[in-house]
């Protein structure tokens, strides 16, 4: 299994090629410590490995690789292809998922991802492939509404079908998101468009906002509530306590942790 992050071998470039701390191609060892990656020609932070990860990788596959990633591919479209991936499983939010929390209050249905094909990718010339033993699956570039990775599985939207995920058992799922930057990058600068942004969609614009001119002055110290407001909050706060308390029955631990003048921020960890 190739390395999550690591698509790149940063001493001999070869791809999918780091498998634990060694590249299985030139031997080289690569160790996390001190929060960089440190091999024998020097260390680089996530970011900046990340980085050059990213100029370095090709879009077009190199020979030798593409050659032996045609077999059991039709030769049509193998000839077409400039990029073919190693065995993978095409996967789908086919199967609908309802749950619901807070006493009802809270509803949602979510698309559960169901596996629809056992095959290998291809980069073809404006569009992308799915090519299983007996099906094969065209997706056109300019369809595609959105590519990430959420960590596990490369992902993408096609316009009006549910989410599109690929299970790579041998090859970064992040690799493929960088790939398929490229790709539209490329495949949209032919139009004399530029992609801003990936997801959660492509945009070719920066999303515009109307924001006042009116300058804003932050005061020194927080202002002091008058009495009627302060119990006005009071007996709002009072009402939702009892609310959240006894009818949904929520509970609340590791409010010590919290400070109890001034401000401060509360990051939750989002989970879905």
């Amino acid at each position: 299994m190739a390395h999550q992050f690591i698509f790149l071998c940063p001493i001999c470039r070869r791809e999918d090629s780091v498998s634990g701390s060694r590249c299985r191609e030139c031997g080289s060892e690569i160790v996390f410590q001190a929060g960089k990656f440190v091999t024998s020609r020097g260390a680089w932070t996530p970011v900046e490995l990340a980085h050059w990860m990213r100029e370095n990788i090709s879009l077009p596959q190199d020979a030798p690789t593409l050659s032996r990633r045609r077999e059991g591919i039709p030769a049509p479209l193998a000839e077409a292809a400039f990029r073919i991936s190693r065995e993978a499983v095409l996967r789908q939010g086919r199967a609908a998922v309802r749950f619901s929390g807070y006493r009802n209050y809270f509803r949602r249905t979510i698309e559960k991802p169901v596996a629809v094909a056992r095959g290998k990718l291809l980069l073809v010339e404006n569009a992308f492939l799915f090519v299983s033993s007996t099906e094969t699956f065209h997706f056109c570039l300019g369809d595609l509404t959105c590519v990430t990775t959420n960590g596990h599985y490369f992902e993408f939207k096609i316009k009006g079908e549910s989410f599109y995920q690929i299970d790579f058992r041998e090859e970064s799922p992040y690799k493929y998101e960088v790939l398929f930057r490229k790709y539209l990058q490329e495949y949209y600068a032919r139009q004399r468009r530029t992609v801003l942004e990936f997801q959660p969609r492509i945009r070719f614009a920066a999303p515009t906002r109307k924001i006042g001119s009116a300058p804003v002055a932050l005061p020194d110290q927080p202002a002091r509530r008058r009495v009627p407001e302060r119990l006005f909050i009071w007996a709002i706060q009072l009402v939702l306590r009892m609310f959240f308390r006894l009818h949904l029955r929520v509970r609340v631990e590791g409010k010590a942790h919290l400070p109890r003048d001034g401000f401060f921020v509360a990051l939750a960890n989002h989970q879905s």
